[in-house]
């Protein structure tokens, strides 16, 4: 079985500004959040629990709501127009760029 993965280039203000440290908070949980991690490798390093699969953006299992914050969502994903629009993300593709509040689906 062969698996390849592909990622976009780190974000351009990453590159200029170097990394920046923001907080990621899930539920009552709140974890460091590096800007050049993305939300669901924060997450799984401060032992908060989020549902995932593929880790690259094209299967959704990662999905939740961006609450508060800001994030940089590297492309391509399979988010749609709408889904964005109401403020979706995927944790294994979203990057912080503030401080960031999730709330998971059911």
């Amino acid at each position: 079985l062969r698996q390849e993965r592909f990622s976009t280039v780190r974000a351009a203000a990453e590159e200029a500004g170097g990394r920046r440290l923001y907080r990621l908070r899930v539920g009552g949980r709140e974890v460091e959040a590096p800007s050049d991690r993305t939300l669901l490798e924060s997450a799984n390093e401060g032992q908060i629990v989020l549902d995932f699969s593929c880790t690259m953006g094209g299967c959704g299992s990662c999905k939740a709501r961006l609450v508060e914050g800001d994030v940089v969502l590297d492309e391509p994903n399979c988010l749609s127009e709408e889904e964005r629009a109401e403020g979706m993300v995927l944790t294994c593709s979203a990057r912080p760029r503030s401080d960031v509040v999730i709330e998971r689906l059911q």
